[in-house]
């Protein structure tokens, strides 16, 4: 056990005193709500190869989906693909 740490749960409460989502705008960046769309994809594919740079890819981006409020993705998204 050399470098390893254990541990355990005193207490495990299965009820939640708070609401888990609040509205889309709180969670559009959570992965399981990030949407993949075929267009958009196609666009930051393209974009990539012809080597433009994250940040004005995330600003092509912005502009088309009329502002940051309405992206589903962040830089770092774009960095990953």
């Amino acid at each position: 056990m050399s470098d390893l740490c254990r541990y355990y749960f005193r207490k495990i409460v299965l009820e939640h005193n708070h609401l888990l989502t609040r509205s889309p705008r709180m969670t559009r960046q959570m992965s399981g709500h990030k949407m993949k769309e075929p267009v958009m994809d196609g666009m930051i594919n393209i974009m990539q190869k012809a080597k433009i740079g994250h940040v004005n890819v995330m600003n092509v981006l912005r502009q088309s989906v009329g502002g940051s409020e309405n992206l589903n993705l962040t830089e770092r998204d774009i960095q990953n693909m």
